[in-house]
């Protein structure tokens, strides 16, 4: 009668499940790609390096002035 190797078996739970969790994950990477896009990435580390490095700057002037004050 038929050929049973020509018939088709729908997509098992397993297979539709790691489908579904790859198109989530293209969907999120693409969301964080636009959201880049749109607002630009935030600050790098040198920016951060060199507030860090103002901050300290100025703790030290504040205890060089604390110093004189009690000297």
């Amino acid at each position: 009668m038929g050929d049973h190797g020509s018939e088709r078996r729908p997509p098992s739970y397993r297979v539709q499940l790691i489908a579904s969790l790859l198109v989530a994950a293209l969907i999120v990477l693409l969301a964080v790609a636009v959201v880049t896009a749109k607002v630009g990435p935030g600050p790098d580390a040198r920016e951060y390096r060199e507030l860090q490095e103002r901050i300290e700057e100025q703790q030290e002037r504040r205890e060089e002035r604390r110093e004189d004050l009690q000297g």
